[in-house]
């Protein structure tokens, strides 16, 4: 700051007049960016902050300064070091409004526009696929300045991405080129030429990514010697002084490319601001090649490295080059892997659906490649898709495996339709119910243990009830049908206008949208209160009835604790195998339950196991918060985590809820649903078997949530029960 006065400024009454201050302790010192002093002046800078701090003492001096450059003999003896925390939800909020707030201050956005562009900012800065970069102060900031030239930030995630380099890159890099801030002409020459540069930048993500790292900001990176040898080859920069030259620009200037460890002067290693920017860039330099399917194929081989970066390079042939036919080409290659092979062809199969599904199931139908035509990728793609589901890959990958065949159309029937529905049979008999008084897990409410009797046979859906099964709810007037609303009536929840739950700002005849993925067709249904589950059973159970599917006396209702706990750790006696029906082809009623084959009971080596499988939670087995996927998942993801009767998801993707009233204490008779007249119709209900949002904890099968049967939620969902009527 006192460089830029001048004796005409009045610099030496401004520098007695600091010291006085400094020396008073009536204000504190701010030096700000010392990695940005040249290197060979550093030690100099550091021994005139020292000098500084000896002469005042100020009750503050805060200097600033890049991790990596903040490295011995740099240090400043005596100060705490303090790396920032990346930004909250609540600070990047706070960050948008207060940028158009001084922007309106300055002139730069009209005051009647201020708070309009703050609230379109925000929105876009907490967007869950930019969260990452946002939550980054250099990269909020950049994403700032974008928006104000844009105006809005671009839909689709690669365009900000893309935007976004380019202003790091050519925006800055440019006009800091234009100051000289560059000696030479052949590394000005560089950075004014894109054609050279972004190709470049593009390999030296590659390459950086292809030795690993997992660090959200910089990456392992390249170690300088590699970087040399890479950029002086002819086809990159072709010279040892301007690749040398190029790397202490980025280093010391570039807010794209920087040094990572070592000393200022000698970078142990070289990466990129952060690991999004370059996968985005490692996806462009891979899908950009002539015929990318061979190494397209190579990587799928890596595990999940190149997942992100093959995801994002496809999203930018579309979004960005606008080139569907060319993506569509690289599927077709990548397609003809057999997922029964490997993981390596499993995860290539993988990719092949992400970049059908980004393209479009109906523009894939239209469109020929060759001697294959669009429709024909689809028959092969989509059992190949259904086969990654339950094994083969990491359950985050499956994950996504069930959002891309969703999107290109699930053949599953047993998941889209209610009269396909697949139901597994539990045997009457006795099982362990609750959780042991000592058990370090357990909470008060699931002890005591107990054997418990259940005197009927049942059938549970083997997964929980869809979107697309609910959708057929919606779409045949069940919200309209006073018939299956009957606590919701009493309590004026419903009316022939639909239902209003609690916090509900209208009445609505859907479930509540939580977007994608939550709403794709093959996801379980969220959103819906107890009331609506409820109703959706009472409307199943007339549609199948019609269809002279429901012996006499059964119907189609929510389990009850006992009825869910039981199917989802098994009896003392479990089958030898499970077994389940589709409703369209099957005997629901069947006396005796069980049946079928390998249904011959055998003792349950685990009756009392904390899960739906033996042994501690494995990730693996279901979708929890520790699984990391994030949001529900398909159902059929999570085979190895199926309980003894063949029900899949009873752990994790969602709650589910019960047909009994919540009570405190657990006793013998929680075998049968509470009075529930008694407790009131608006007595919070059981919820069972936990979500993706929930630590292993809370997803044990004795644990219990209680929840207004007025709420819903995107983790709550229900899956169905068929046995003799008994009413709720």
């Amino acid at each position: 700051m006192l460089s830029g006065l001048t004796e005409e400024d009045g610099e030496a009454a401004f520098r007695e007049d600091l010291a006085a201050a400094l020396a008073a302790g009536r204000c504190a010192l701010v030096l700000d960016g010392l990695d940005e002093v040249p290197a060979d002046r550093r030690e100099l800078v550091r021994e005139a902050v020292s000098a500084a701090w000896e002469a005042f003492k100020p009750d503050r001096l805060l200097v600033t300064c890049r991790v990596r450059s903040y490295t011995e003999p740099f240090t400043l003896p005596g100060f705490k070091g303090h790396e920032l925390a990346p930004f909250t939800g609540e600070q990047i909020e706070t960050f948008c409004k207060a940028w158009y707030r001084a922007l309106g201050a300055l002139g730069g956005v009209t005051a009647d526009r201020v708070e309009e562009e703050a609230e379109d900012f925000t929105r876009a800065a907490l967007e869950p696929s930019l969260l990452q970069l946002v939550q980054n102060p250099l990269l909020l900031t950049t994403m700032a300045v974008l928006h104000t030239r844009k105006a809005e930030l671009p839909r689709e995630r690669v365009r900000v991405y893309e935007e976004s380099i380019e202003l790091l890159v050519r925006d800055w890099q440019r006009e800091r080129a234009g100051k000289k801030l560059v000696e030479s002409e052949g590394l000005r020459e560089l950075l004014l030429d894109d054609s050279r540069l972004w190709p470049l930048l593009q390999k030296l993500a590659y390459e950086a990514h292809r030795v690993g790292g997992t660090g959200r900001e910089v990456a392992a990176g390249l170690s300088e010697g590699d970087l040399l040898v890479l950029l002086k080859q002819p086809e990159h920069l072709g010279s040892a002084a301007l690749a040398e030259e190029f790397l202490d620009y980025a280093d010391q200037r570039a807010g794209l490319l920087v040094g990572k460890g070592g000393t200022p002067r000698e970078p142990a290693a070289f990466g990129f601001v952060h690991r999004t920017f370059q996968e985005y860039l490692a996806g462009r330099y891979l899908m950009a090649e002539l015929d990318p399917v061979p190494t397209l194929y190579a990587r799928a081989g890596e595990g999940d490295l190149w997942n992100v970066a093959v995801e994002l390079g496809a999203e930018a042939m579309l979004h960005v080059d606008r080139r569907p036919k060319a993506l569509l080409g690289i599927a077709v290659g990548l397609g003809r892997a057999d997922p029964n092979e490997s993981e390596q062809h499993s995860r290539a199969v993988l990719w092949t659906g992400k970049m059908a599904g980004l393209v479009g199931r109906e523009v894939v139908e239209r469109e020929s490649h060759g001697p294959v035509s669009g429709e024909e990728l689809l028959e092969t793609l989509r059992p190949k898709l259904v086969s990654l589901l339950g094994r083969g890959l990491p359950a985050v990958e499956r994950a996504e495996a069930g959002r891309a065949v969703a999107r290109l159309d699930d053949p599953r029937e047993e998941v889209l339709t209610v009269d396909a529905m697949e139901l597994c049979p539990v045997p009457a008999g006795e099982f362990l119910m609750g959780s042991k008084e000592d058990d370090e897990e357990a909470w008060e409410d699931e002890t005591l243990r107990q054997t418990v009797e259940i005197p009927h046979h049942y059938w549970l859906g083997r997964y929980p009830v869809t979107q697309a099964q609910f959708r057929e709810f919606v779409e045949e007037g069940g919200y309209g049908e006073r018939r299956f609303w009957t606590e919701a009536e009493k309590l004026g929840l419903w009316t022939d206008e639909g239902f209003e739950g609690r916090h509900g700002s209208e009445r609505r005849s859907e479930t509540v949208s939580y977007g994608e993925p939550f709403g794709l067709p093959n996801h379980p249904v969220v959103g819906v209160s107890w009331y609506e589950a409820v109703a959706f059973c009472r409307w199943l159970t007339a549609r199948w009835r019609s269809r002279g599917w429901l012996p006499a006396g059964q119907e189609v209702r929510l389990p009850r604790e006992a009825e869910w706990e039981k199917a989802a750790r098994g009896g003392l006696e479990i089958p030898g195998a499970p077994a389940w029906i589709r409703v369209d082809g099957g005997e629901i009623g069947r006396t005796g339950g069980a049946g079928g084959p390998g249904a011959e009971p055998v003792t349950n080596p685990e009756p009392g196991r904390a899960f739906s499988w033996q042994r501690a939670f494995e990730t693996d087995h279901a979708n929890g918060s520790a699984t990391g996927i994030g949001s529900t998942s398909a159902v059929g993801c999570f085979a190895d985590g199926a309980s003894p009767y063949g029900c899949q998801d009873m752990i994790g993707n969602v709650l589910e809820w019960c047909a009994d009233g919540y009570a405190e204490s657990r006793h013998a008779d929680h075998a049968e649903p509470g009075d529930l007249q008694e407790q009131g119709l608006s007595a919070s209900r059981v919820l069972r078997g936990g979500s993706f949002v929930i630590d292993p904890r809370y997803l044990r099968a004795a644990y219990r949530f209680d929840f207004h049967p007025e709420l819903r939620d995107c983790d709550v969902g229900f899956r169905v029960l068929v046995a003799s009527s008994g009413g709720l």
